[in-house]
């Protein structure tokens, strides 16, 4: 079944960012976070990495389990990134799938033995969730500041 069309006032918008994630309507378009996911998960599952200059090259175990320990969160920032969430999807800024994924990676409650993310949140999501809630929690701080 297909989602109702939501009609929203086209309004100008209040910051300039070079985010892909910011739009002047409400984004309606595909989930733009799945495959950036799917590609992180595979390079990571080779245990290589995927962005930049570090993109095919070797991760060790000590850099692996780096990773995952910073990418820990406490009750405090699981919060923050739910509220973002929220906040985006709200504004538009990013699709109802999208905030889904973000949503369903966090969890309602964060799991302690994941890090504070959802129980079946693997490294892959983990890294892609934190990296776009920071760019959202910029955008959303320069909107603030633009009011």
């Amino acid at each position: 079944m297909a989602a109702p069309e939501v009609r929203v006032r086209e309004h100008k918008r209040r910051t300039e960012s070079k985010s892909q994630y910011v739009h002047r309507t409400p984004y309606r378009g595909a989930d733009r976070l799945s495959p950036k996911i799917a590609e992180l998960r595979a390079a990571l599952d080779k245990r290589v990495g995927a962005y930049g200059s570090k993109k095919g090259v070797p991760i060790n175990e000590a850099e692996y389990q780096r990773m995952e320990d910073t990418s820990r969160l406490d009750s405090m920032e699981h919060a923050a990134f739910q509220d973002t969430q929220a906040w985006a999807h709200a504004s538009g800024i990013i699709s109802y799938d999208e905030a889904q994924v973000i949503y369903q990676s966090l969890g309602e409650v964060g799991d302690e033995a994941n890090g504070g993310w959802a129980s079946h949140t693997d490294l892959a999501t983990k890294i892609i969730v934190q990296q776009i809630t920071m760019e959202l929690l910029g955008i959303k701080i320069r909107m603030k500041g633009s009011i």
